[in-house]
Formats: C-alpha cells, sequence, structure tokens
C-alpha cells in the first residue's frame, strides 16, 4: 500500500544509506525497520574481540578408524606432554 511519511532530511538520508548499505531498496529497508520495531525490536549485537593463543601451528595429521583410535591418540598426546 502507498503511503506518504514526512521525515527530517538527516533521518531520510541516513535511512538512505542504511538501505545501499543493505543491497535492499528504501521502501523494503522501512518496511523492515517498522516490522522489527513492531515485534519488540532487533536483536542488540556487540561486537567482541577474544583472545587468541599460539599453540605453535598446525598438529601434525594422524590416521585413525575410529573414534576410539583418534581419542587413544589425543590421551597418549595429552600423557606425553604432561608427563614429568
Amino acid at each position: 500500500m502507498r503511503t506518504t511519511v514526512d521525515l527530517p532530511k538527516g533521518l531520510l538520508a541516513e535511512a538512505r544509506r542504511a538501505a545501499a548499505e543493505k543491497g535492499t531498496s528504501f521502501s523494503a529497508y522501512l518496511e523492515q525497520v517498522v516490522r522489527t520495531d513492531l515485534v519488540g525490536g532487533a536483536a542488540r549485537t556487540v561486537e567482541v574481540s577474544l583472545p587468541t593463543v599460539n599453540t605453535g601451528g598446525p598438529r601434525p595429521a594422524f590416521e585413525a578408524a575410529s573414534n576410539q583410535d583418534y581419542f587413544a591418540q589425543l590421551d597418549k598426546e595429552d600423557l606425553a606432554q604432561w608427563s614429568l
């Protein structure tokens, strides 16, 4: 359905820019914004920076015919690493 909405120039420019950044039409963008608001708002996203650990590069590959073999190999490596 067609309707007319009056928006301040700055808000209109921001909305058009946001629609372009999302690769959608202005109409589709406004529809999505209104729908999101009607169902309780958009989920907030927070950018999180997680620490990284250098483990010395990739582990060497090994053959495992079953999960049991795989876990046995991991246990063997753990024992070798932590044995005194």
